[in-house]
């Protein structure tokens, strides 16, 4: 039992709650508001993620469960091993958990509008950006500021597809995500 308890603590300790008005991702001079609920179809989806940034390279799987509830993304290891998690309730709660980078607040809400700009349609996107543009172009997305520069590219942007490759990146950072299964719930 008291390893249980003890187990209990290091999990809550771990864990990091963002209140709502935190839910706003800044980039080069302008921000994002996350939208908080998946407006899609519920569904469950597994891919193959590679990560690169300043030498480090990770290579993980990504369990995703997005619902009008919740936005839960799991990285786990090849052999099946939860690395992180993060969680995006309706209410506006983020909890954190996990290895870094993925466990810090601010990449998680990174992680979050990116994959909010990659997926989610342009009207859904638009209302919420400040000092930034989202183009949609055949295959690809781009961030512009308020200078009309490119500050990231997205390749593959729109619906989730079995086998479709995604990638963003920018100056400092590479993601590469492979879908393998996609079950609507």
């Amino acid at each position: 039992m008291r390893r249980l308890t003890i187990l209990l603590v290091f999990w809550l300790s771990a864990c990091q709650l963002l209140p709502r008005s935190n839910m706003v991702y800044q980039l080069d001079g302008g921000h994002y508001r996350l939208q908080t609920h998946w407006p899609g179809p519920a569904q469950q989806i597994l891919q193959q993620v590679v990560f690169t940034t300043a030498g480090q390279h990770h290579e993980f799987l990504l369990s995703a469960q997005l619902d009008a509830q919740q936005m839960l993304l799991v990285g786990l290891s090849p052999l099946g091993q939860e690395l992180w998690r993060i969680e995006l309730t309706s209410d506006g709660q983020l909890l954190t958990a996990g290895i870094q980078p993925f466990a810090d607040k601010r990449f998680a809400v990174q992680l979050l509008a990116q994959m909010q700009w990659s997926l989610l349609p342009l009207p859904d996107i638009q209302p919420q950006l400040r000092a930034l543009t989202l183009t949609d172009m055949p295959n690809q997305r781009q961030v512009k500021n308020a200078d009309g520069q490119t500050v990231l590219t997205i390749e593959g942007a729109g619906e989730i597809a079995v086998g479709k490759t995604y990638r963003i990146f920018d100056g400092n950072f590479e993601l590469s995500i492979v879908t393998l299964e996609r079950e609507l719930l």
